[in-house]
């Protein structure tokens, strides 16, 4: 953690928002992973890499440094926003539906 807080505090990133954007990546993937509350992790991880994709793309798109993983980790997030939880997801479990 110590590590991150460094490098995006090299960026200008308070560390309030450093440990935000840490734990909506952790738990917002570890919800998508199981399917627990799908939609609002997927918004919450999708805010997240698009501030990510915005932060990183004044280095180019492309390169190690570049906004390349962000933005496909965003487009992911938008079609599991608008895709919903689907058959195998503790939403269905809990809500009984799918989608």
């Amino acid at each position: 953690m110590e590590a991150t807080l460094q490098g995006f505090g090299k960026m200008g990133i308070s560390t309030p928002l450093i440990y935000l954007s840490t734990c909506t990546e952790f738990l917002g993937g570890l919800f998508l992973i199981i399917g627990l509350l799908t939609r609002p992790a997927a918004f919450a991880v999708m805010i997240n890499m698009l501030v990510a994709t915005l932060v990183t793309l004044p280095h180019g798109f492309m390169g190690p440094t570049g906004a390349q993983t962000p933005f496909i980790f965003l487009i992911i997030d938008i079609v599991i926003l608008l895709a919903g939880p689907m058959a195998y997801s503790v939403d269905r479990i809990i809500f009984g539906k799918s989608g």
